[in-house]
């Protein structure tokens, strides 16, 4: 297969693009590193600098049969620039299906489960109605809404996977997009002996995730699309358990033997009180399952840092 991965020098694209190099793929990596870096990019990869939101970037793509849209810009900074949130997580997907249609191309596209921001109960499935509460939310649900019109009109394979909170080696905090992901910015504060600042009472919970288990969920995406198996609608990946800020940092704090004590502040905006999903879609249709518990996930992350 000729796999394109948007997004394949960050966090999850690096470790997707290892594992289709691993599995035999001519894969092509498409990134600006507006987050990512060139010491993710596996070797065995073709590497293109370029921005996914510009049209003249997919216009100058060779063919490829398969396209996993990773690219995004962080739903923490969409509040503050909205406009280069739609670019990268709407006009982008625009672009991706335009350089699909003629080709009749694949794409599994990352979105994400923050979309549903108020839920009535636990655990959230795909049933639940969305609320998006940011602008990120909002293109990436838009992103959704396109890939289905484009499906249906023009028979572009496609499938939306929406994830829960991923963390692993290679997460980073990037100050300069105001991108925090937790795992890392706690493993941060603890090498320094900086005692953490948790938003609002802390007792907010996320499903956490581990990468590798993402990995396998977007394997099984692909798989499922081109054995013509794939459900026509969104899929979440998640664990089905939920966990405290508070939790997070005791068990991060006790794997370091870290003494520190937390502080807290006021509450994020547009923060999401509550997550817990229900991957039971999943698993019936892509025979997807995560499998790797928190503890050790962070024991993983931790000793890789």
């Amino acid at each position: 297969m000729r796999v394109l991965c948007t997004g394949g020098a960050g966090f999850v694209g690096s470790h997707l693009v290892d594992r289709l190099c691993d599995e035999g793929h001519s894969v092509t990596v498409l990134d600006d590193f507006s987050s990512g870096s060139r010491k993710n990019v596996n070797k065995a990869a073709k590497l293109i600098v370029g921005d996914v939101s510009v049209q003249k970037t997919w216009g100058n793509l060779k063919e490829h049969d398969f396209i996993f849209a990773l690219a995004c810009f962080p739903r923490s900074a969409s509040l503050q620039n909205p406009y280069r949130d739609l670019q990268v997580n709407y006009l982008a997907t625009i672009h991706a299906l335009e350089y699909a249609k003629p080709r009749r191309t694949s794409i599994v596209f990352a979105s994400n489960t923050g979309i549903v921001s108020h839920p009535r109960k636990l655990p959230i499935d795909e049933t639940y109605p969305d609320m998006p509460s940011t602008p990120y939310d909002l293109h990436k649900l838009s992103s959704e809404n396109l890939l289905r019109i484009y499906t249906e009109q023009f028979d572009i394979p496609s499938l939306v996977l929406r994830f829960a909170s991923i963390y692993g080696p290679r997460q980073s905090c990037h100050e300069e997009i105001n991108w925090h992901p937790i795992i890392p910015h706690f493993l941060k504060l603890i090498k320094r002996r900086e005692p953490p600042t948790i938003d609002g009472d802390g007792e907010q919970t996320r499903d956490f995730i581990y990468v590798s288990d993402i990995v396998d969920g977007l394997i099984s995406g692909m798989n499922a699309l081109l054995n013509g198996t794939a459900p026509s609608s969104k899929v979440i990946l998640g664990t089905n358990t939920e966990t405290s800020i508070n939790d997070l940092w005791k068990g991060m704090a006790s794997i370091t033997k870290s003494k520190l004590h937390p502080k807290h502040g006021p509450p994020r905006p547009a923060d999401i009180r509550r997550m817990r999903y229900d991957s039971q879609l999943a698993q019936k249709e892509l025979g997807w399952k995560a499998k790797i518990s928190l503890k050790k996930g962070l024991r993983r992350t931790i000793i890789e840092k």
